[in-house]
């Protein structure tokens, strides 16, 4: 399957030079927010703009966010980042009691070498026991990737180019495992391929 993907991919006028700022965000809590608003949304329209609101608030750590969400409630952080969904909130809330965790595990502290710590030593296996409830294995990928993985996130873009690469449908799990191979053959980054991939065949819809 990664040969037969592999071949697919040199015909496609792709480059692999770049990579979008979230991939290298310096700022801990918007790697979760990112995460958590990019669920099943587009996100040059809704995420972005959500992510600039963000950036002005100048929450600098995830002690702040912890702080942010209490002191405002689901209601007012839904005003906050201008998305009435008070399901998210509680999404990214659990999401930065998480990482709290593991920076008291990962005994650091600064927050964003233990995000990176955490999303270079993470593995896709570990998608069954994170236990974020509305996390599911698309966004613990997108997670991993912000968190300096080297991988890929599944999403419909990822999963469209596999199907037209080796001709047939096949699971999320799978997908990742035939990007990251194929990645390996050309001897490039999977993030790289990942985001080359997203970005051709998401202005091609």
């Amino acid at each position: 399957m990664a040969d037969k993907f592999c071949n697919f991919i040199k015909k496609l006028s792709l480059e692999f030079g770049n990579l979008p700022e979230e991939f290298d965000y310096d700022n801990p809590p918007l790697i979760l927010i990112d995460a958590v608003l990019s669920i099943n949304r587009r996100y040059r329209e809704f995420v972005v703009p959500r992510i600039e609101l963000m950036k002005g608030e100048n929450i600098k750590t995830l002690e702040e966010l912890r702080r942010k969400i209490d002191d405002l409630g689901k209601d007012g952080f839904c005003e906050l980042w201008n998305y009435n969904h008070p399901d998210r909130v509680r999404m990214l809330s659990d999401l930065t009691d998480k990482f709290l965790k593991i920076k008291k595990e990962f005994r650091l502290s600064d927050d964003l070498q233990v995000l990176h710590k955490w999303g270079k030593q993470s593995k896709v296996s570990d998608s069954h026991d994170f236990n974020i409830r509305g996390i599911g294995f698309t966004t613990f990928q997108y997670l991993r990737l912000l968190c300096k993985a080297d991988t890929t996130k599944p999403d419909r873009h990822i999963l469209r180019a596999v199907k037209e690469g080796i001709g047939q449908n096949v699971p999320e799990l799978e997908a990742v495992d035939i990007i990251e191979k194929a990645a390996k053959k050309l001897n490039i980054p999977v993030r790289q391929l990942d985001y080359a991939l997203w970005k051709h065949y998401s202005g091609n819809i």
